[in-house]
Parts: C-alpha cells; sequence; structure tokens
C-alpha cells in the first residue's frame, strides 16, 4: 500500500534544538473545517472521530509537554495509541546518519519484555529495503495491512528485520503495521513502528493520527534529551567539582606536609648551623684572642719571620669566624630573627676596624688600599657589629675580584639629603655584565674570580649585606661594567632623632697605640675586677686580657659565689654574664645599686652571640655597657677605658 499524503495537522515546532521546543497545535487546515462550512454534508461518524482525534492531540501536547524524562515521553506516546488504536508492540528507534545505523531506543510489547540495552544496532539500507529502512530515507509514514506480504515483497527478497534483531518474519504474530519516521526541524532522527496482532487493523486516520502524535512525541523527545543531556553535563561538571575538590584537598594536603617538612628541615638545619657556628666559634675565639695577646706582649722578642707568622694565624681565625658569623646570620635572615643592636657609634671606629681587616686581607696580593673621609659626621645610631660586618664584606669582595697590585678604594661622605651616611666601596676588579649584576644579592651566588680560580667564600657576602642594610633602613646600589671595576654605594641614616645615651662606642683600642694602653694600665692597677661566667674558655681568655692591665681579678660561676664577692670586698669594675644560670640580671643589678659604695659600679654585661638581647633591655638592666661574646681585646681595652681610664 502507497504512503499516505499530507498530513491532517500541523505543528509548529521550534527552530532551535538547543533549547526546549514548545509543543504547539495549529488546528486550521482545510480537512480540521467543518464540512458543512466547506459546502459538504456531515458524516456524524466523521465528526465524532474527528472530535475523538483532536481531544487525543490535546491531550497528547498537554502530557508530552509537562515532562522532560525521555522513558516517560516514550510510555505517554505509549498510553496515547493504546487510547486511540491497536497497539500490540510499539518500536521506537533512532537513526545515525553518520554511522548509517538505527538504534532501538524503546520497545514495549504485550507479550515479552525486552531489554533495549542488549540490542544490537541495525543497518541503515539506503536503498530503502526494510520497513524502517525505507521510511527513513523517503521521509514518508506507511500503512502495512499484511505484514507477512510485505517482508515476503516489499524487501525485495530480503526479509525485513525489526528493531529487536529478529528475522521481522519469525514474529508471526505481528500482522499489520504503520511506520512514522520521527522528524524534528525536518529531519528524521527516528521511526516508530505500531504493531498489530489483526490482518487489516489500521485506517487512514489512525495513520493520520499516529503520524501527528509522533511529530508531537518528537519536539518532547527533543526536549528530554536536552535535558537529560544538561542534567549529565551538570553531573559531569559536578563530578569534575568534586574531584577537583578532592585534588585541591590533596594538593593542600601534601603542600601543607611538605611545609612542615621544609619547616622542620630549615629548623634542623638553624639548630645545626647555630650549634656548628658555636662549637667553631668557642675554640676560634680562643685562637684569635691568644694570638692576639701574643701581638701585645711579645714586643721585639720575636724575629719579623715569626711576627708573620703571628700575623696570619690571627688573620686567617678571624676569617674564619667571620664566615662562620656569616653562615648564622644568613640563616637567621632566612628565619626573620636577624635583631639590630643599635647604639650611638663612633664613625671613626668602624671605618678604623674596617679599614684594619681590608689591609690585612689587601697585603696579601699586594692590593693598596685608598681611604677618604669626606664626613663631618662623627657619630651614627647604628648597630656596630652589622656595619662593620657588611663593610667588611664589601671590603672583602673588593680584594677577591681585584688583580694583584691593583688598588681598592673606601669613601664616606654625607648624602645629598643630608641625613644619610655614604660608605663607597670600589675597586679596580673584573667588574660584572648586567646579568650577572641581577643575581649577585642572591644569596650563594658567585663570581668568578680575579685570577680565574674557583670562587673562594660561600657567595653570602652581598646578600648579607643587602639585607643588613635595609634592616636599618638604609639602601644598597650596585654600579659595575665588565672589566671595568665596582662601586658599592651604602647609605646608611644618621640617626639624628635618636637620643644618645652616652653610652656609645669609643675608638677601639689598637696594638700601635701603646701609649694609650701604658695610661690605662697606670689607671687600672690594682683594681678589683669580678668576672661572673661559667664559660672556662671564656673566663680563661678574659683573665689574661685582665691581667694585661694589672688588676687583681676574682673569678665566680654562680650567683651565689657572685653575691659573697661582691660583699667581701670592694669592687672596681664587674664584668658578668646576664645568661648565668639562677641570675636574675635586673633583680640583681638593682639591689646591687641600691648598694652605696655600688651605685655607680661600673658594669659591661655579657651575653653570648645566639643569646644577644638589645641594648634597650641592658639599659632596663642598669649595665653601664654591653659586650657579645666572643669579643676581641680591643673591644675590651675600649669599654674599660671608657669608665676607668
Amino acid at each position: 500500500m502507497e504512503l499516505l499524503g499530507k498530513e491532517n495537522l500541523n505543528y509548529n515546532l521550534s527552530k532551535h534544538p538547543s533549547k526546549l521546543t514548545k509543543i504547539e497545535i495549529n488546528s486550521t487546515s482545510s480537512e480540521s473545517v467543518p464540512k458543512r462550512a466547506r459546502g459538504e454534508p456531515d458524516n456524524p461518524m466523521e465528526n465524532t472521530e474527528r472530535t475523538r482525534s483532536l481531544a487525543l492531540l490535546y491531550e497528547a501536547g498537554a502530557r508530552l509537554s509537562q515532562t522532560l524524562d525521555l522513558d516517560q515521553v516514550y510510555q505517554t506516546l505509549r498510553d496515547l495509541l493504546v487510547q486511540a488504536m491497536d497497539c500490540d508492540e510499539l518500536i521506537v528507534s533512532s537513526v545515525d546518519a553518520g554511522r548509517k545505523s538505527i538504534r532501538c531506543e524503546y520497545y514495549h510489547s504485550w507479550t515479552h519484555e525486552v531489554d533495549v540495552g542488549e540490542l544490537p544496532p541495525l543497518p541503515l539500507s539506503e536503498d530503502g529495503s526494510g520497513a524502517q529502512s525505507r521510511v527513513i530515507v523517503t521521509g514518508k509514514s506507511m500503512i502495512i495491512p499484511n505484514y507477512h506480504i510485505f517482508m515476503r515483497s516489499g524487501g525485495e527478497g530480503t526479509p525485513a528485520r525489526s528493531a529487536g534483531g529478529q528475522p521481522e518474519e519469525a514474529q508471526v504474530e505481528n500482522r499489520s503495521a504503520i511506520v512514522v519516521p520521527m522528524k524534528f526541524e525536518n529531519k528524521v532522527v527516528g521511526v516508530v513502528q505500531i504493531f498489530s496482532y489483526r490482518y487489516n487493523a489500521y485506517s487512514e486516520a489512525d495513520y493520520r493520527l499516529a503520524e501527528a502524535i509522533t511529530n508531537q512525541m518528537a519536539a518532547a523527545r527533543n526536549n528530554a534529551i536536552l535535558y537529560r543531556s544538561a542534567r549529565m553535563e551538570v553531573e559531569q561538571r559536578r563530578q569534575l567539582q568534586e574531584k577537583l575538590e578532592q585534588e585541591r584537598a590533596l594538593l593542600e594536603r601534601r603542600v601543607a606536609e611538605r611545609t612542615a617538612d621544609l619547616a622542620q628541615a630549615l629548623r634542623v638545619r638553624d639548630e645545626f648551623l647555630s650549634n656548628m657556628s658555636h662549637e667553631l666559634r668557642t675554640p676560634l675565639a680562643s685562637i684569635q684572642g691568644f694570638s692576639e695577646l701574643l701581638q701585645y706582649q711579645t714586643g721585639s722578642g720575636l724575629s719579623a719571620k715569626h711576627k708573620r707568622y703571628l700575623d696570619l694565624i690571627y688573620q686567617n681565625s678571624e676569617h674564619l669566624i667571620h664566615m662562620v658569623n656569616d653562615l648564622l646570620d644568613m640563616a637567621k635572615i632566612a628565619t626573620g630573627e636577624m635583631q639590630l643592636h643599635k647604639e650611638w657609634t663612633a664613625l671613626e671606629s668602624i671605618y678604623h676596624s674596617c679599614l684594619h681587616y681590608a689591609e690585612g686581607r689587601a697585603m696579601e696580593k699586594s692590593i693598596q688600599v685608598s681611604f677618604a673621609n669626606h664626613c663631618p659626621v662623627q657619630k651614627i645610631y647604628c648597630d656596630p657589629r652589622r656595619t662593620r660586618q657588611l663593610l667588611n664584606n664589601l671590603l672583602n669582595n673588593a680584594v677577591k675580584y681585584t688583580p694583584e697590585s691593583y688598588a681598592i678604594g673606601f669613601e664616606i661622605k654625607v648624602g645629598a639629603d643630608e641625613e644619610h651616611l655614604e660608605f663607597i666601596v670600589w675597586d679596580q676588579g673584573i667588574g660584572m655584565a648586567q646579568d650577572q649584576m641581577a643575581r649577585v644579592f642572591e644569596p650563594f651566588a658567585h663570581l668568578q674570580a680575579s685570577d680565574d680560580s674557583r670562587p673562594s667564600g660561600m657567595g653570602v657576602g652581598l646578600a648579607m649585606a643587602k639585607r643588613m642594610a635595609e634592616l636599618q633602613g638604609g639602601t644598597i646600589e650596585l654600579r659595575s661594567q665588565a672589566n671595568q671595576g665596582t662601586v658599592v654605594v651604602v647609605s646608611l641614616p644618621i640617626g639624628d632623632e635618636a637620643v644618645e645615651n652616652g653610652h656609645g662606642e669609643t675608638r677601639l683600642l689598637t696594638p700601635e697605640q701603646t701609649g694609650m694602653l701604658r695610661r690605662l694600665k697606670e689607671a687600672m692597677l690594682n683594681k678589683v675586677v669580678v668576672v661572673a661566667d661559667r664559660d672556662p674558655a671564656a673566663v680563661e681568655l678574659l683573665e689574661y686580657y685582665l691581667e694585661i692591665f694589672n688588676v687583681n681579678i676574682r673569678t665566680v660561676t654562680d650567683v651565689e659565689a657572685l653575691r659573697s664577692t661582691m660583699r667581701a670586698e670592694r669592687v672596681d669594675l664587674l664584668i658578668v654574664d646576664i645568661t648565668l644560670p639562677g641570675l636574675r640580671a635586673a633583680q640583681f643589678l638593682r639591689e646591687l645599686r641600691s648598694m652605696h659604695e655600688y651605685a655607680s659600679l661600673p658594669v659591661i654585661a655579657t651575653c653570648p652571640i645566639q643569646q644577644a638581647v638589645d641594648q634597650a633591655v641592658v639599659r632596663s638592666l642598669k649595665a653601664n655597657d654591653f659586650l657579645v661574646k666572643p669579643f676581641h681585646f680591643s673591644e675590651l681595652g675600649s669599654k674599660i677605658r671608657k669608665y676607668m681610664g
């Protein structure tokens, strides 16, 4: 039987498949107009059938527009078709034009259950063999009054296959059918097959009604597919977000673990550096201290060669101490534990010490050291030890990267704003290129030395100098060209806003100042000096230092012995380690100052470098001055001359 022509109802479907399609019914076609209006006699049976069809179509539109569930769409289609006509079996299939295949999406049968997931897709016959392929290829519906005859003749000798995957001739109970193309936006997207167990079960009205309901179902199906795709996308995004959250949590946990491991490693490193530096500094301080004493005491008793040996021992021990201090300071800088101990300091004491250090280093390479002081300022409010340290690092680099027999320079002047001092270190060394200048302030960065040998030192000098300048509110500037030398300018605030307390440093005592030393020895003759310290090496070195001044030394190692000694005789100078076990320094010194005979007693407080305290704390203890161990004989001599000379 030929496929029927125009549909008796037109449907306005959306042109945008990406949006849900509104299902509408347009019942204004010519065939829906009563025959009386067209001059034709009314047929009561046709009117009843038409009314019933319209009611079903409106019901279809209402029910299909209320659901976005694809299974519910197919079940609604089944309910409507069962209500309208014989529908013993219903098969809804989709077509994949790219793969040329037909896949069953829904299968309803009164006789058996079918799992569409187990049904393989069928090939799409482009020549129209088989009911489904013919309807898909032509895009036209068809009625099959006798399914058996159709299978034998309509398939050109090739049995058509049902969506169930079994030969259609094997399903003898299906005796007639309506096959309708499922269209969306004038494109065939699938096929609907309606089967009856009776021959000639379907009329032209059934065919048209099935076609109309299928068209509405196609729009509802598209909406349901879009909704399902959106739900799947939302679910996939949710799963992806959940996975990302899990991965983020895992990453955060790993970062936290790595951070904890790194923090632990840094703590272990800092403890190691602190312990190592302390263990190294103690013997090195003794070597340096005793070599310094020998320099004072030997006079002309040694030959020039032996004096040179002694100088080398002193200079190299000093160099080792500087390296150990630098290593520990870098650890403190990295952890933010670097503390300043600022005080009013004689500018002369800073540059004399730095020049002495630079000349000792330059002598080994026959390098001339030039010095110029263009500054009328006599004092600067700074941390004297850190200031010397950063300048010594710059001078050491100048010597290291300058060839033999060339020159380096050290200059001091007031900055353009008259509020800063500028310390200028220049050299005639190898200089550096722009790309090297970008990384010289990084810790452990090395440049090639002037003699093309492996760089000496640890590569922390400039990095530490920069940080120490910044900690004091200053800056450091580097100017250099390859093979043209280098100029480094350190700018530090003078500190006019700071109030001078009278306890600043004085000029350091050097071995050449023998006249000053002789006068100090005369002033200190037979004075009583109490040393309160439990470090045997520090006590021994202090005793040797003090013996030069011909004083009477009393050494105590605990608080009770200190109190007894202070009560037993008149004391002229107290040198006390404020970390002495059991000592409450503030309370003890207040008690001491309350005693009339000790109200003005000079007190020099000391403590190990790893436990150094701020000068404000020292002043609150009522101490006159402060020394960080290990210290030089010249530093001790400077303090003694200040209060006893």
